[in-house]
């Protein structure tokens, strides 16, 4: 039989177009080749599909690019080598054996020389133009996904803020091991501060450092603490471990009320303070603190009116006490405290600040502990620089940063400050909402967004919300932001509703101006929820 693609004989003519059978042979159409019925192709198609009849070029092919997942290696090793995954669901082309072409029988092979890459006992074929796509994606990669960003996929967050939450017994446990261990340093101070100043309240009525206008009972600082030792009893590291502790006790402070009320109304008393732990720890920057206070109680042992009490103690920084001070004065409160810790105001903000700026939990944990680390560092230079200076020998080394009974240095773990910031959150919606709801609308300015949600709402890689649907106003404020299933406008039908009944609650005008990237599309939906009547090619307001 004759090659089809040969060119036939050459005839004697001076010009090749005029001879019989010169010029470009007529191309000859090869049928494309089939794949084989086979189940060994596992999730790209099933056998039923392919029993029906179904054409090749109408079967779907899954993405390249799945989700990452801990179990499942990427594609990876360079240009010409297609590696197969050990463990894990398989992406289809973990089952690729061979191209074949079926018309002519021959086998294209796999990628290049990459036939020992593929598993060469599977008996499936994919065609030669999703090989083809195959090649060209494995070259995109190679050429332009240098640090593997797309190859291991965006569709789940290694570092998630609520994917650690469910070990509540470890989280607070961390608090606890951050309290001063018996007999340390820093219990020893504490002890001594306690004493003192209830000393101090009993002979001034006040604490001396309320005399003095500050919060803070502030330990001399590692200069001066050092000159006293070397005058008194020789140099010695203990003084420089000391902390500044925040003295909170509400009765003493301006604007308190005559009496505090318990919840079931009745009168508290004072009922000393605590012993275990005296002081609770706060976490900041560069050194921790500790927040002293008092304690309430509903006595209900009271003889005399107004009776007795339902029993019920508070601490003095507990939120039932805190509301029944002014305003001014709760505004000097140091910190954020939940069930779980305590931060400072300061490390709380800068928090805000990072994590709306993509610099997570993780990096901000390593910030903490190297400003922390470097605080005590500097400590130490001071202590070994202060021996050499007075010539002192055989002193008592300086403890290392993490010794419970030394200097006992403790930075926030990344899943403590996921905790920390979650319940600062939850503590502020209320007036996060509020806020936001007293924001004007006058004009609106609406769109769907979907690249964000490829690394949020998923659970395990799979999508449970597609789309995200955000109103801002003339201020570019968010004024309502919501995540859909999909794009149709009726997940959001109940939250613009709100919105325009929110206007009217704060006495702002009605939307007047709306801009969408759809607008014929949506001129019926509006109109419903703002009561407008448009007209026109553009949407005009009547």
């Amino acid at each position: 039989m004759n090659n089809p693609l040969a060119s036939s004989a050459k005839g004697k003519g001076t010009h090749g177009g005029a001879r019989r059978g010169a010029g470009r042979p007529r191309k000859t159409a090869f049928p494309v080749a089939q794949i084989e019925k086979d189940n060994t192709l596992g999730n790209r198609m099933h056998t039923s599909t392919m029993s029906q009849g179904t054409s090749p070029s109408s079967i779907p092919i899954q993405a390249f690019f799945l989700p990452r997942n801990a179990n499942r290696p990427v594609p990876s090793g360079g240009r010409g080598t297609i590696p197969v995954p050990m463990a894990g669901p398989a992406p289809f082309w973990s089952n690729v054996g061979t191209v074949r072409n079926e018309t002519t029988g021959h086998n294209l092979g796999s990628r290049g020389s990459t036939t020992s890459a593929i598993d060469s006992t599977s008996n499936s074929h994919i065609l030669f133009g999703e090989f083809t796509q195959l090649n060209e994606q494995l070259d995109y990669m190679d050429d332009h996904d240098e640090h593997a960003d797309i190859a291991s996929g965006d569709r789940l967050i290694d570092d998630s803020f609520v994917n650690d939450l469910t070990g509540i017994e470890e989280t607070n446990a961390e608090p606890h091991a951050a309290e001063p261990a018996q007999s340390s340093a820093l219990h020893n101070q504490l002890v001594a501060l306690q004493t003192r100043l209830m000393q101090e309240e009993a002979e001034h009525g006040k604490p001396l450092c309320y005399t003095r206008g500050d919060f803070f009972d502030r330990p001399p600082h590692p200069i001066f603490a050092l000159e006293t030792c070397k005058d008194t009893t020789g140099l010695k590291p203990e003084p420089l471990y000391w902390r500044k502790v925040f003295v909170w006790l509400p009765h003493l402070l301006p604007g308190h009320p005559e009496t505090f009320k318990c919840v079931c109304n009745m009168p508290l008393t004072k009922n000393g303070r605590n012993t275990n732990p005296i002081a609770r720890r706060v976490r900041a920057m560069p050194a921790d603190f500790f927040l002293y206070t008092n304690c309430f109680i509903c006595d209900p042992r009271r003889v005399k009116a107004p009776g007795p009490g339902c029993g019920k103690s508070f601490q003095g920084t507990d939120p039932h006490i805190l509301e029944q001070m002014p305003e001014f004065v709760l505004t000097a409160f140091p910190g954020f405290i939940s069930a779980r810790g305590a931060i400072s105001n300061e490390m709380s903000r800068e928090m805000s600040n990072m994590f709306a700026k993509r610099f997570g939990p993780a990096p901000f944990a390593k910030l903490v502990s190297e400003i922390q680390h470097r605080f005590h560092a500097d400590i130490e230079l001071m202590y070994l620089g202060a021996a050499k200076f007075w010539g002192q020998r055989g002193i008592k080394p300086c403890s290392p940063f993490d010794d419970p009974n030394g200097y006992a240095g403790a930075p926030p773990s990344i899943q403590y400050l996921k905790g920390m910031f979650t319940d600062k959150v939850k503590a502020h919606r209320v007036f996060i909402d509020r806020d936001t709801a007293s924001k004007p609308m006058t004009f609106a300015k609406t769109d769907h967004t979907f690249d964000y949600l490829k690394g949020v709402a998923g659970v395990k890689g799979e999508d449970i919300f597609n789309a995200a649907y955000s109103a801002g106003n003339e201020f570019e404020e968010i004024r309502a932001h919501s995540i859909t299933p999909t794009k149709s406008l009726a997940y959001v039908e109940g939250m613009l509703e709100d919105i325009q009944e929110g206007l009217k609650n704060c006495n702002n005008p009605p939307t007047q101006i709306l801009y969408t990237d759809s607008p014929q599309a949506e001129w019926s939906f509006h109109e419903s929820i703002n009561q407008w009547k448009l007209t026109g090619d553009a949407g005009e307001k009547h």
